[in-house]
């Protein structure tokens, strides 16, 4: 779940089968352990987003390979 971008109760729940409170449980456990940090308001109990640590939006993957790609061309 570290690399996963938007986190949030319905998709994990949908992802992994689980219903909504073993979903905000895990939130709990996995914020404590900092595998995912929170975006926005995270006192409201009718939506929560969170992000995983590892995760990365599509223009910092593009970046990323943009440079990989200029690092081969050079050697």
């Amino acid at each position: 779940m570290p690399k996963i971008l938007c986190l949030t109760r319905s998709v994990v729940m949908e992802k992994f089968k689980v219903n909504g409170s073993v979903a905000r449980n895990l939130f709990r456990h996995l914020l404590a352990a900092g595998e995912i940090k929170a975006v926005g308001d995270v006192n409201c109990s009718d939506f929560s987003l969170y992000t995983g640590r590892l995760a990365k939006s599509a223009l910092e993957k593009k970046a990323e390979e943009e440079a990989a790609a200029a690092a081969k061309a050079k050697k």
